[in-house]
């Protein structure tokens, strides 16, 4: 702790860790210093608390999905239907790990949307509030924003 707020360090000692395979074999776990960012079931963490990589990561995943799109022949209704299941599932899978703020979380599924909406038909300078909101309150498109979880009381 450092003035009240956690802090990760690298212990001055090295500690080994090991654990057994499925053979009964032990084997020592990598231990990576804390300000090293690593992949870890799809998901880039760090230690000392730096988004960055995993933001970047994210973002790629959307903008190779949107070069995808634009360049494919899908039809509006596929368009659509992949808008709402593969690549916002594939971007929402990260978030229960993740405490990304709101221009982190528009950054990435922006080139997704701006992509995805124009091969679906629709404007991609349609209000915020309304393609983002559930059909139940009154949306239109129910498009999932990453920064708003879906099932947070909406109002």
């Amino acid at each position: 702790m450092k003035r009240g707020q956690w802090k990760a360090y690298n212990p001055p000692c090295p500690l080994t860790l090991s654990t057994r395979d499925k053979t009964k074999a032990t084997i020592d776990l990598q231990r990576l210093p804390c300000d090293k960012v690593s992949e870890m079931l799809g998901i880039y963490m760090a230690p000392f608390g730096n988004r960055n990589k995993m933001v970047e990561a994210l973002r790629k995943k959307a903008v190779d999905w949107a070069s995808r799109i634009r360049l494919g022949r899908a039809s509006p209704q596929v368009a659509w239907t992949a808008l709402h299941t593969t690549i916002s599932a594939k971007l929402k899978y990260a978030l229960p790990v993740c405490t990304f703020n709101e221009a982190e979380c528009n950054k990435i599924m922006a080139p997704a949307i701006m992509a995805g909406l124009p091969r679906a038909g629709i404007s991609r300078m349609f209000p915020r509030a309304l393609r983002h909101a559930p059909m139940s309150h009154f949306g239109l498109l129910d498009i999932i924003h990453l920064f708003i979880p879906r099932w947070a009381p909406h109002g």
